[in-house]
């Protein structure tokens, strides 16, 4: 079997190589040929990326213009790349405005091999212009949440729900061990973990302001240690910063992710998927995020609901604190946190509430890897699994 897998920064990528141990597993010895873009995790599956991902990792309106040049050679390339290559199957992952570019090209230059996307567009927050899109180049879409295949299937698109991994991601692992002794965290410290985001950009913009804000703590809860979990291309920009403060810091790999989150006594992170994974975890968080003022302006031009965090969406109502753009600065993100961290009551409702909102992702009894690679080689012909080059 011929495969191309692409996914565009580093929540894509671990994705990716959760469905390509799932696909390799189930391919039962059938030799598994892959081609495609990735980062570090998918790599570890034996993926060699095209390019680095790093050349198409980025977020924003105004962010996108220095790479902009790069960014169109690099579906150039990537579409030519999948044309040469005639896979059997294309696997895109999140990053929708780099992907359909690819796809489309692909389309025009002839390819009709089998298109899947994983992680639909939010269309149910910025609207449903996306889908008829969608429709013209994609054979078909598999969702991380449960709400958005009726978004698609309106248009006459095949949608399905295959699960959210990010819930699941934990089950099957188990805390590391000594955590604390590991990363000398005293056993009596208070663990304040920040989640300055996946992006270079965010890291550089809001790792400052959440540093600044532990710093505000520091009187009020004396035995803080910081803990940063991060990619490892970050950890140098991330280490250098840490330099400027005095309070013990520690930088903490993603494979201790889990140990972190299982250590922490309150978390203060950047927008996205991460804030499921910290739902998932007995202690309280806050969202804050800042972006550029021209693309925080078209954004709420063409927002669809009130809210960035998904627990927040999904409950429509303020459950997890948001800082958002002039709020996220050290002074507020610091009276929140220590607001939430001091009113027992506030911490009460903040976990009945997330609770609710986690419950209404209800999981499929296989793992999303495992569903979605069930429902792919159902499609594909036979014939494709032996395919060699």
């Amino acid at each position: 079997m011929k495969l191309f897998i692409s996914s565009a920064e580093p929540s894509g990528d671990i994705i990716a190589a959760e469905v390509l141990n799932s696909l390799k597993s189930r391919l039962n010895g059938y030799p598994l040929h892959m081609s495609g873009i990735g980062g570090q995790y998918s790599e570890k599956q034996g993926l060699k990326s095209l390019f680095p991902m790093s050349d198409i990792t980025v977020h924003g309106i105004v962010e996108v213009l220095p790479k902009v040049f790069q960014i169109l050679k690099r579906i150039r390339q990537t579409a030519d790349h999948i044309i040469s290559q005639n896979p059997d199957l294309v696997i895109t992952i999140d990053a929708f405005d780099f992907h359909i570019r690819v796809v489309k090209r692909l389309r025009k230059k002839g390819f009709t091999g089998k298109v899947i996307h994983l992680v639909a567009p939010a269309v149910w927050a910025w609207g449903a212009g996306r889908a008829p899109k969608l429709m013209r180049y994609y054979d078909t879409l598999y969702c991380l949440l449960p709400f958005e295949p009726p978004y698609f299937e309106k248009e006459g698109f095949q949608a399905l729900y295959v699960g959210n991994p990010v819930l699941q991601r934990f089950e099957k692992q188990q805390p590391t061990p000594h955590f604390r002794h590991k990363y000398g965290i005293r056993e009596e410290a208070f663990v304040l973990t920040i989640l300055p985001g996946s992006r270079q950009s965010e890291v550089s913009r809001l790792l400052d302001e959440f540093l600044a804000s532990a710093q505000l703590l520091l009187p009020y809860v004396p035995d803080i240690h910081v803990a940063i979990p991060t990619f490892e291309q970050f950890e140098g920009l991330i280490a250098e910063k840490c330099k400027e403060y005095d309070f013990p810091i520690s930088i903490i790999t993603q494979e201790d992710k889990l140990g972190c989150f299982a250590n922490t006594n309150f978390a203060i992170a950047a927008s996205g998927t991460v804030a499921l994974e910290l739902g998932l975890f007995n202690f309280p968080f806050i969202i804050a995020y800042k972006t550029s003022p021209i693309t925080l302006w078209i954004a709420k031009l063409i927002a669809k609901v009130n809210y960035i965090c998904l627990i927040n969406i999904l409950m429509n109502k303020l459950v997890v604190p948001e800082l958002i753009q002039e709020k996220c600065n050290a002074h507020t993100i610091f009276e929140t946190a220590l607001s939430l961290i001091q009113d027992k009551k506030k911490v009460k409702l903040f976990h009945h509430d997330k609770q609710q909102a986690l419950s209404m992702l209800k999981a499929h009894k296989e793992s999303m890897p495992d569903y979605l690679t069930q429902h792919l080689l159902k499609e594909m012909p036979p014939a494709s699994w032996q395919k060699i080059t």
